[in-house]
């Protein structure tokens, strides 16, 4: 038995109560939402769906399903609270249920089928190779790193795949300047991580441009040597496009960050000009007179969208319905979701609207996961200006701050404290970032964000750190039995109904693509955790039945707390 037992009994007994009372109604699905701290229930049924169609209102609907309602025996008991029905589970059932669960399936508690393995393809990252990884990309990365992790745990089959941005004036910009300024260094000889190097170059060519004018006329001869394949330009290329690469694979190692498939804008970017062409033989593209290619989106709330230029070229929208198309071809999915800033919200509607005027039908199940913007106290990052916060950076700042901290307590090594100060880090910087629910932007403060007091990631880990030192004192070897009667107080009743919601908190995460969620719901366990040790002893009972069943109890916390904080992508140590 376990907790999706006691919902599915629940829903039985409610469409009995529901056919009782309504005869000829047509049956519709009943929904059991988690319901608030303070309504001291279990689950709860919401009626407002029901309402139209009964033409009653929900608060009367509510009322006639729990007069025909016959309860399970395992509920204590039913309340009515204006267009909710309340559940309230006994004690001693919800538990021996949930943590029998948790200790069973351990690390796989939380996961489900919910997914049907779907097949999900996840585009993130997808950075422009002219600079490093900045700030707004590690919320890029933490989002896609997490929404990954749920969407499996949910029962999804999912893929990632990383599209890399490699050509365009852009990238010609650091070559020029390497090529006017720096042939005789690289970053190996000048000690300097080389996608930083390559970085500062873009940075010292748009200073040198703004004195020097003639630059943006020889930057535009070298893309057409590119797109020529000049072969000393193409060489060059390569070098410093392998410069970048060997940089962001430190990073996205230090961040977790791994792709199954990866895409090189290089080698994709004539991909949609077929597709285009045949578009317009077929009308669903028209021409203008200057040769270039166009679709009419006005129909669809939008504008009249370029999508080849007068002289030939392709634009990014080209290059995207170019890249779903061959997505779709050689890998296959069933949903793919490109994680992608706020800023590109009206590029990604117009891309679903022409996949669809292409007779894709699977552009229906195209989502864009847009995010808001990151800044910190200082303002708004500007790469151009050099004032861009690098990731490395950013996650070097922050576990410094850590160390500082760390090294007050004398309890580690040397090694020690660097370990669990860059998993610390990690945490904090995860855990900031994905609390925000993804569509909002962020003002990210370091120092605030590694607080052990509050929404922090530090409170969840210490938490975690606090229930293994409990549990190593106890010793090795947890009870085989329990009576978990015993568990009648307030606080442990609320440590076993967040642990019974973690599994519904991850599909909903999952369905809308929100970590958030799991970030809330961390925070809450761990937050009634704390509550809980506050008030009630563990170790020093001597009643040695209650403490067996809040040893099990906190052993169920704590791998809930580690299962919770993996869907971040964050690590749980076990000392701090």
């Amino acid at each position: 038995m376990n907790v999706e037992f006691f919902k599915n009994e629940l829903k039985n007994s409610l469409v009995n109560a529901f056919t009782k009372a309504f005869p000829n109604a047509e049956k519709l699905d009943f929904s059991l939402e988690i319901p608030p701290e303070e309504q001291n229930s279990d689950f709860a049924c919401p009626f407002f769906i029901f309402s139209k169609q009964l033409k009653t209102s929900p608060n009367q609907i509510a009322s006639k399903i729990l007069e025909n309602l016959e309860k399970p025996i395992f509920l204590e008991e039913v309340l009515q609270a204006g267009a909710y029905l309340n559940f309230k589970i006994k004690t001693e059932s919800l538990a021996k249920t949930v943590l029998t669960q948790v200790l069973t399936e351990k690390e796989n508690y939380g996961s489900s089928d919910f997914g049907n393995k779907k097949k999900v393809l996840i585009e993130y990252s997808s950075p422009t190779t002219n600079k490093p990884l900045h700030l707004g990309h590690v919320r890029n990365n933490l989002i896609g790193i997490s929404v990954i992790r749920i969407l499996k745990m949910a029962g999804y089959d999912v893929k990632t795949i990383c599209l890399y941005n490699d050509r365009g004036i852009q990238i010609c910009k650091s070559m020029l300047a390497y090529q006017k300024f720096c042939q005789n260094e690289n970053p190996k000889t000048l000690g300097i991580k080389p996608d930083h190097y390559v970085g500062d170059l873009y940075v010292r060519f748009s200073k040198e441009e703004k004195e020097n004018p003639t630059l943006t006329k020889e930057v535009q001869e070298m893309l057409q040597k590119w797109e020529a394949d000049d072969k000393e330009t193409i060489e060059l290329w390569q070098k410093m496009s392998n410069w970048v690469y060997e940089g962001y694979n430190q990073t996205y190692k230090r961040m977790g960050v791994t792709f199954d498939y990866r895409q090189y804008e290089s080698e994709t970017y004539l991909l949609g000009k077929k597709i285009s062409y045949e578009a317009l033989e077929k009308g669903i593209f028209f021409q203008k007179e200057d040769g270039s290619v166009w679709i009419d989106l006005t129909n669809e709330g939008l504008d009249e969208k370029l999508v080849v230029r007068g002289d030939g070229t392709s634009v990014y929208i080209t290059q995207d319905f170019g890249n779903a198309v061959e997505r779709q071809k050689n890998i296959g999915f069933e949903k793919m979701v490109y994680v992608v800033g706020n800023e590109q919200d009206y590029h990604f509607q117009a891309l679903f609207k022409i996949l669809k005027k292409l007779g894709y039908a699977w552009a229906d199940e195209c989502f864009h996961l847009s995010y808001g913007m990151v800044e910190l106290p200082t303002g708004k990052m500007k790469s151009r200006e050099g004032t861009v916060v690098d990731a490395d950076l950013l996650m070097d700042e922050v576990k410094e701050l850590v160390k500082e901290g760390m090294q007050k307590t004398e309890k580690f090594s040397e090694t020690e404290l660097d370990q669990t100060a860059e998993i610390i880090s990690l945490g904090a910087i995860s855990f900031f970032i994905l609390k925000v629910h993804p569509n909002k932007r962020i003002l990210f403060n370091p120092q605030e964000s590694i607080d052990f007091q509050g929404m922090t990631g530090t409170y969840v880990q210490y938490s975690h750190t606090r229930i293994v030192s409990i549990l190593r004192k106890f010793g090795e070897n947890l009870p085989q039995e329990a009576d978990f009667s015993l568990l009648t107080e307030a606080e442990e009743i609320a440590l076993l109904r967040t642990l019974a919601n973690f599994s519904q908190t991850v599909k909903e995460a999952a369905i809308g693509f929100n970590p958030s969620k799991i970030a809330n719901y961390s925070y809450t366990l761990a937050k009634n955790f704390s509550k809980f040790y506050d008030k009630h002893s563990v170790l020093n009972l001597e009643n040695e039945e209650l403490k067996f069943a809040r040893i099990v109890l906190l052993e169920a916390v704590k791998i809930t707390l580690k299962n919770s904080l993996n869907l971040l992508g964050i690590k749980a140590p076990e000392k701090m």
